[in-house]
């Protein structure tokens, strides 16, 4: 374009410019086929005390000439901003540049482009204008805020090290410590240096240890000042080290140049007449104890790395020395500590344990999402491989097709994951539900043991879920969490047992169902025989629910959630509770809702089965009695018989149909209705609730009468598991189960 020709989209802008309130003139300085330069005058809003002398005294003029210059890629890509030549460069927030180029302010925290789209060029404007009014006030560090590091820019060099293990270092005394890094050269000569955790003594044998890709670290940090207190590194400055004498000079600055300079001799003694040819990094870390928290961190130590590179010639490392020093860019390694911060929690010393029972889908979604929070589990449990349909939903991805086809241990291939995320797990490939049941106690110790520990079922078998509930198991495993999805993709079930697995997670399992069958949709859903399989391969076990990762991921990514809140801030005590995940067909939304469950009524029969009353079904036995205060009355006992549990679990009831019989004497149950009652539960349910059993109350503490007896005997000729005659007396409860007519026990509680 001509010098006199600017594109309409950057008039505008400047137009713009010039109409801002603290913009008093703009000149345009070049223009050119691929850019516009323009010089905006800026009002710094000096106090009135400086505006006599027109600059603040750190040398902020009252009216800073800032250059903006627009590209032909304006509007998509903000104006570089630049200062004028002799700016301050020491001010921080400030990319200070070489001697020959204009230095940069630093106005946002984040993308010129994105501000630039959010608020328009006014936005720049704004920023630069307070930019510039806090330069003059000394208050571009907000202690609040943080201390910002100093700018390293166009670096090729990284150290990569542990921020926790560095930050652990400095003591009162001062020192400096030497370490052996693995190291490696990329495509421009730059070396990416990794340091290990362990200090290195830099003794005789160090030349020998100096190879194709093993060097060595110098980090070193201050003491305490002249007055006793810590060193305080106060003075913001830009980066200004080009050489071993300005590299030894800015350590006396931070405090700790005396301890550098003792470890950079000891050092040049052992590696003088080095013959290897072999070109290694010197790599150099001063950690500096800043006024206040660095940005973003939780500790004012702030690290400065640099590289020096060694070759075969002897390498003056004095305090004089002209030898090149290379800025370098501090990475930090993957640590919990780190993944913590970035996913917002806080770190605790002491986290809940937890244990994954069930690495497929479900399982290692929730895992690897806790993983990379930093809570990873510390034990896993499957007891199958890997198979290829697997990866379209699991949460770890083959590294090739062979790995593909081969048959990892799920619980392995979670547990290495995990590794790679700097935490550790043990794996058990075994089936957990057969442990239980035929080693218990070495079982819980080895996978389960803690009652502080939280236990995740992630396996969708009822077979699992009522092993965990075993009487040797229950009392020492800690508290159980079920994940799964019901109903193909539509729905998610999570539930958390109470204290004392008390309800526990087979209570909440049907608790839920019994939900369900409540809600014409969702038992539609959940309890759908028409739920399609897709195929996968032949023989056994080839048949999988169809579904998206994106779905699974949908669904489980809340029940990470709330596991991370129970293991952070603890699970509730008091009650357990229940969570129903609910998304519509097409996968735009979800609706969760939480049903707090109380404790359930124990009672224990003298033939080892437990029976298990919740407490809505109790209440509605009570509020029948106390209806009913001078008859006895009764009803229908619906919920589960377990075998593996020895147990009942009784979750509601059916009222007694109108043609039953009350008296003071007697309770006879009633036929009319009953059966279709029974039915419609047991149909909506396809049978994961059914009738197990009657209830009828006694006006006084007494024995079941003859007539329970015999009633008892023909309920247990008509069904293939034991019955169950609750018989409600004032105070509690008696038991009476039958099994093919043979009494199994009468008892009082």
């Amino acid at each position: 374009m001509a010098d006199t020709e600017i594109p309409a989209v950057i008039a505008r802008a400047l137009r713009q410019i010039k109409a801002h309130e603290r913009v008093q003139d703009v000149v345009v300085l070049e223009t050119s086929e691929n850019s516009v330069a323009v010089e905006v005058y800026v009002s710094s809003n000096l106090p009135s005390r400086w505006l006599a002398a027109g600059t603040s005294p750190n040398g902020v003029r009252s009216v800073e000439p800032v250059r903006f210059e627009f590209t032909n890629a304006y509007p998509v890509i903000a104006p570089d901003i630049r200062l004028r030549q002799d700016f301050d460069r020491s001010h921080p927030h400030i990319q200070p540049g070489s001697s020959d180029s204009l230095p940069q302010p630093c106005i946002l925290m984040g993308s010129l482009d994105e501000l630039l789209r959010s608020r328009g060029v006014n936005g720049l404007l704004d920023q630069t204008a307070l930019w510039l009014e806090n330069a003059s006030m000394v208050n571009l560090i907000d202690p609040e805020q943080g201390w910002e590091p100093v700018r390293r820019d166009h670096i090729d060099d990284y150290v990569i090290a542990d921020l926790e293990r560095l930050v652990e270092l400095p003591d009162r005394k001062g020192g400096a410590v030497a370490f052996m890094v693995r190291y490696a050269r990329d495509k421009c000569d730059g070396f990416h240096v990794l340091a290990t955790r362990t200090p290195s003594k830099l003794d005789a044998s160090l030349p020998s240890r100096l190879t194709d890709d093993t060097s060595v670290a110098i980090v070193a940090w201050s003491g305490a000042s002249a007055s006793g207190g810590a060193f305080l590194a106060k003075n913001y400055e830009p980066e200004d080290v080009t050489d071993v004498a300005s590299l030894i000079a800015k350590a006396k600055r931070l405090g700790c140049g005396e301890f550098l300079n003792t470890k950079l001799n000891l050092l040049s003694s052992r590696i003088a007449g080095r013959s290897s040819l072999t070109s290694v990094p010197l790599t150099i870390i001063l950690i500096a104890r800043r006024p206040c928290n660095i940005i973003g961190q939780n500790s004012p130590l702030e690290i400065c790395p640099y590289i020096i590179e060694l070759n075969s010639e002897a390498v003056d490392l004095s305090e004089k020395s002209s030898v090149r020093v290379r800025l370098a860019s501090h990475r930090n390694t993957i640590s919990r500590n780190l993944l913590l911060r970035a996913s917002g929690l806080i770190p605790v010393e002491n986290p809940k344990p937890w244990t994954l029972v069930g690495c497929g889908s479900v399982g290692s979604k929730i895992a690897l999402h806790l993983a990379r929070s930093g809570m990873a589990p510390d034990i896993v449990v499957d007891k199958a491989t890997m198979s290829p349909h697997n990866y379209a939903r699991h949460a770890v991805a083959p590294s090739s097709i062979l790995e593909a086809t081969d048959y990892f241990s799920k619980a392995a291939l979670i547990a290495n994951t995990i590794t790679s995320l700097e935490q550790r797990a043990k794996p058990f490939q075994k089936n957990i539900a057969l442990r239980l049941a035929s080693a218990p106690e070495k079982t819980v110790s080895a996978m389960l043991h803690g009652t502080d520990r939280i236990v995740v079922n992630a396996t969708g078998s009822i077979s699992v879920r009522e092993s965990l509930c075993l009487p040797k198991v229950r009392p020492s495993r800690g508290r159980v969490v079920e994940a799964n999805l019901i109903g193909g993709d539509r729905l998610a079930f999570l539930s958390l047992e109470g204290p004392n697995a008390n309800p526990s997670t087979m209570d909440l399992a049907i608790e839920a169902q019994n939900i369900l069958s409540q809600n014409e949709l969702h038992w539609h859903l959940a309890f759908d025989p028409a739920v399609e399989h897709v195929a996968i391969g032949q023989g056994c076990s080839s048949l999988t629910f169809p579904m998206t990762d994106a779905r699974l991921s949908a669904l489980t990514a809340p029940m990470a959630e709330r596991l991370m809140e129970w293991l952070t801030s603890g699970p509730p005590t008091g009650h357990g509770e229940i969570f129903i995940g609910f998304t519509p067909q097409d996968g735009m939304g979800q609706e969760w809702f939480q049903r707090k469950i109380e404790p359930w009524l124990s009672v224990d029969d003298e033939s080892g089965c437990e029976i298990r009353i919740s407490a809505s079904a109790h209440r509605k036995i009570e509020a029948a009695v106390a209806t009913s205060p001078r008859v006895e009355t009764g009803g229908v006992l619906m919920g589960r018989w377990s075998d593996v549990a020895n147990a009942f679990f009784v979750v509601d009831v059916i009222p007694a149909p109108a043609d039953s019989v009350f008296s003071r004497s007697e309770f006879r149950l009633g036929v009319q209705g009953l059966r279709g009652a029974i039915d419609d539960v047991v149909t909506k349910t396809r049978g994961a609730i059914h009738d197990i059993g009657t209830w009828h109350s006694h006006l006084s503490v007494s024995e079941p009468s003859s007539i329970d007896r015999k009633t008892a005997d023909i309920l247990a000729k008509e069904q293939g598991f034991p019955t169950l005659m609750l018989i409600h007396v004032p105070g509690g409860y008696r038991s009476l189960v039958r099994e093919d007519a043979e009494e199994l026990s009468d008892r009082e509680i």
